[in-house]
């Protein structure tokens, strides 16, 4: 399914599985429309472009530029790791059955949205661990002291 073509809903909100949707990686400035166009079809961003974007503020990283796909990578997978990524990823697929599973966000998807920019300020490798490192150490201390 390509870039604009119109397609029924796939995600877990039943009360869209009566709706079609036209869906595109940049849909601005309403990327989940609450009204169809002339022909009945609402426009959507993808899941995992809904997901970058988000990510991009936990990742420090503004842009998707083909120099800094790998530094998106290794963000996103210590990301997970810094804060206990116990689901199995950030997308959520469903089959055909109705089973959820997670999964994270490939190398492909990522260098598939080159050219996406937000208003995130993108920091330093250092400075990224550096407040990771800092935010994961917070995280425990206040678990220890909830048990």
């Amino acid at each position: 399914m390509g870039e604009g073509e119109a397609r029924e809903c796939v995600c877990f909100d039943c009360d869209h599985r009566h709706k079609t949707f036209r869906v595109f990686v940049d849909c601005s400035p309403n990327p989940w429309s609450t009204e169809p166009d002339a022909e009945g079809v609402y426009t959507r961003m993808t899941a995992v472009t809904y997901v970058l974007i988000w990510k991009s503020m936990a990742l420090d990283l503004g842009t998707i530029e083909a120099d800094n796909v790998d530094e998106w990578v290794l963000r996103l997978r210590l990301h997970g790791a810094f804060h206990g990524d116990d689901h199995g990823g950030d997308l959520i697929t469903t089959d055909d059955d109705g089973n959820r599973t997670a999964r994270p966000v490939t190398r492909e998807e990522i260098e598939a949205h080159i050219g996406l920019t937000t208003n995130v300020a993108t920091v330093k490798r250092p400075k990224w661990l550096t407040s990771m490192s800092q935010s994961h150490d917070r995280r425990r201390a206040w678990e220890g002291r909830a048990a």
